[in-house]
């Protein structure tokens, strides 16, 4: 019964957090009635559960809500006393943390802030007077990418903050948020050595993962093993099962103390308290909490010499977090976790013996959370059970363990703590090529899971597969997974795709065909890297394309800042580029067409006389088939316009990338007339400090009757070009949240 109460407040929680608009918190007084009945009739009482955790989430939801930074404040620049409420993660360049503050009509409200080039690094803790310019956390939005809005909102940022002035009021205190900060220190210094491992130490020891190099991260996800990195329910519970068995073992050779205090509860008690101080050392992850919840029940059973059958346990811990966090929800951690134990138990892989049990074990947890893995990150690597077989035992019965005696000798012997850090450090070092590798090598399913439709039927098909022996026709399940695998309907011979991302200031398009896909511009660099890394690369995975050809239309940052990288990560890619663009390529010139599956790409500027300076210098493609038209110009202005109207070139499309992000000084009457777009896409930041694009560009196309939209406004713009079919157009901000701003 516990099971479907739980798994009912789960669907209805889903229900509020994901309709399109905020669902009015007046609708939770439906449960009052609900409850009424079940104080007359116990049989209502699973009902009422189910009402009541519907009632709190509506009261959360619109809690948070209201707890957002006022729009009339969006933007403006305020003094405020804040104190420092996370681990910062700090480099040469920038600081990222996050504030609560004190007093005023912001007071209690969270902000995630970054300070770049502060002259002194804020430490957890401290309390500062800073002045900040404030934003509603509005973010990036493209497909494949993290949902940072959703992130955020799971934990109740208010707004993003961007500091101009620090003034330091108070060092840090005492607490638990401080003592991680000090044991993150002293990893730092002692791993300093080994700063590509370091922050898989700083992961395992507090859960501060900041550190971990894009590289390893990469690693990582290609070969399944992300969950080991951080501080998982796995390695809590083996500490706290570690623990248990060290106490009832003491206890049991102390007559005195069994006889008082039976050695079963003592060790139940005693890994309850170790393992809570583990969770809380690595910040109270969600995976961690979960775990922690489902060993109090068991320690709870324990006491009361109760059965603790898994299904109760698991779903005992599930109400308590939909009860307490219902927005929990929206982390994949939340889904990863739950779903890990509950496949686990439901494969029931002991049966196989102590060899094959951990094999069959990986099996069971990759068919299990492979629906999941897809719709969160589009992508589920096929070397996932072979690499977890050997590093989770690298981690749960070496680094882990290592990890933690250097926590605890980091005050009395701190030398020696300092070696089973630098140790730790190093098997990482050692252990991530051959993860990097593995992963490189490594085939991935992929999908498109935005369709939560064919996700659900992943996830009945799953549970299908995964049904005890004897189960009819358990293999059936295969067949709801097909309409996931199949996603979209195959592009055809002269059709094709192509995706304007949303990388704020800059440009990056990724152009596909049946058997192809080429990459226009590379977008600018940011704080985390470049826009590559958090756009191109996550919907390249999924979409399960690799770089058969990448533009880089000229040389400025925002369009061509993660071109290096991605030349030296994609060699079987060709090549072109605009004038001084730093990659060993062809130029890009007028004249040098080229077919892929029956659709055309062709470079209309520049001429083969040389380029012009600059933007006009821009590459120019045309990709065209029977299917329509698509040209991009890069940043061309009036000089490069007019050199293309000039050239007689064909210019004429059914959707246009607007030049230069829709500035005043492209986009000019004839140039708009000679292409007569039916749609155009800006792609241009967010109250972008140039106001791009400018009205009167604007109003140009809105004249010529192009739909028009705004990457920064509208997130990712998809242009599809099929046979015999309209142009189609969508954009990732159409699929409308509650908690997503408008």
């Amino acid at each position: 019964m516990m099971g479907k109460v739980a798994l009912s407040s789960l669907a209805l929680v889903v229900a509020v957090a994901y309709a399109p608009l905020a669902l009015p918190r007046e609708l939770g007084l439906l449960a009052v009635p609900v409850l009424g009945m079940a104080l007359a009739r116990p049989a209502w009482r699973a009902a009422a559960c189910v009402a009541l955790i519907g009632a709190l989430a509506l009261i959360q939801l619109e809690a948070r809500l209201a707890e957002r930074l006022p729009r009339p404040l969006d933007g403006a620049t305020l003094d405020l006393i804040a104190t420092i409420d996370s681990l910062p993660d700090a480099d040469a360049r920038r600081a990222r943390f996050e504030l609560i503050v004190e007093g005023g009509p912001l007071a209690g409200r969270r902000f995630a802030t970054s300070w770049y080039s502060p002259a002194t690094a804020p430490q957890a803790g401290e309390r500062w007077r800073f002045r900040v310019q404030l934003r509603r956390p509005r973010a990036h939005l493209n497909p494949g990418a993290a949902d940072l809005e959703a992130a955020w909102f799971e934990r109740g940022i208010a707004g993003l903050a961007t500091v101009r002035e620090g003034e330091r009021l108070a060092s840090a205190g005492g607490g638990l948020l401080a003592t991680r900060a000090w044991f993150a220190a002293r990893i730092d210094a002692a791993c300093a050595g080994l700063p590509e491992a370091c922050g898989v130490v700083s992961g395992l020891a507090v859960g501060r993962t900041a550190g971990i190099t894009e590289d390893t991260w990469r690693a990582l996800r290609r070969t399944g093993t992300v969950h080991l990195v951080a501080i998982s329910g796995l390695h809590v519970t083996l500490l706290g099962a570690l623990a248990a068995a060290l106490a009832s073992a003491a206890v049991r050779r102390r007559p005195r103390i069994s006889a008082r205090v039976p050695a079963r509860i003592a060790g139940a008690a005693i890994g309850l308290v170790v393992a809570t101080g583990y969770a809380a050392l690595a910040g109270a992850s969600l995976p961690t909490r979960r775990t922690v919840l489902m060993l109090a029940v068991v320690a709870a059973a324990a006491v009361l010499r109760r059965p603790a059958p898994v299904g109760t346990v698991l779903a005992a811990a599930l109400l308590t977090v939909l009860a307490t966090d219902p927005f929990a929800i929206l982390a994949p951690g939340f889904w990863l976790s739950f779903a890990g134990v509950a496949v686990l138990a439901l494969g029931d892989d002991a049966r196989h013996g102590p060899w094959l049990g951990p094999l069959a074990a990986q099996r069971t947890a990759t068919l299990g959370l492979a629906p999941l893995l897809l719709i969160w990150f589009g992508a589920v690597p096929l070397i996932a059970p072979l690499a977890n077989l050997v590093a989770i035992p690298l981690f749960n019965l070496l680094l882990v363990p290592l990890t933690l005696l250097g926590c605890a000798l980091a005050a009395p012997l701190p030398s020696l703590a300092d070696a089973c850090f630098v140790a730790v450090a190093q098997l990482v070092a050692w252990s991530m090529p051959w993860l990097a590798s593995l992963g490189a090598a490594s085939p991935m399913i992929t999908a498109d899971a935005r369709d939560l439709v064919a996700a659900g039927a992943a996830l009945i098909g799953t549970l299908w597969l995964l049904a005890p022996q004897g189960t009819p026709g358990r293999w059936c399940g295969v067949v709801l997974w097909l309409p996931l695998l199949a996603g979209a309907a195959p592009l055809r011979d002269g059709e094709f795709d192509a995706q304007v991302l949303d990388v704020g200031h800059g440009l990056a398009v990724i152009v596909t065909t049946r058997e192809h896909a080429l990459l226009y511009d590379t977008g600018p660099a940011s704080g985390d890297g470049d826009a590559a890394s958090w756009s191109v690369e996550p919907a390249l995975a999924a979409a399960g394309r690799a770089l058969d050809g990448v533009v880089v239309s000229h040389r400025d940052r925002d369009h061509a800042a993660a071109a290096p990288r991605l030349a030296r990560e994609n060699p079987e890619a060709r090549w072109w580029v605009g004038a001084g663009v730093p990659v060993a390529a062809t130029d890009c010139r007028r004249g040098m067409p080229w077919t892929w599956d029956g659709v055309r790409f062709e470079f209309l500027h520049p001429g083969p006389a040389g380029p012009l300076l600059g933007n006009d210098g821009s590459c120019v493609l045309r990709v065209s088939s029977q299917a329509g038209a698509l040209l991009l110009p890069g940043d061309v202005e009036a000089d490069g316009e007019e050199a293309l109207l000039a050239a007689g070139v064909p210019l004429r499309a059914d959707a246009l990338v607007a030049p230069h992000h829709g500035s005043a000084s492209s986009s000019g009457a004839r140039f708009v007339k000679s292409v007569a777009p039916r749609v155009v896409v800006h792609s241009a930041g967010w109250r972008n400090r140039w106001g791009f694009p400018r009205a009167p560009v604007v109003r140009r196309y809105r004249a010529q009757g192009a739909a028009q939209r705004v990457t920064g406004r509208d997130g990712a713009v998809t242009l599809r070009f099929r046979r015999d079919a309209e142009l189609e157009l969508t954009t990732e901000r159409e699929r409308r949240r509650a908690w997503r701003e408008p």
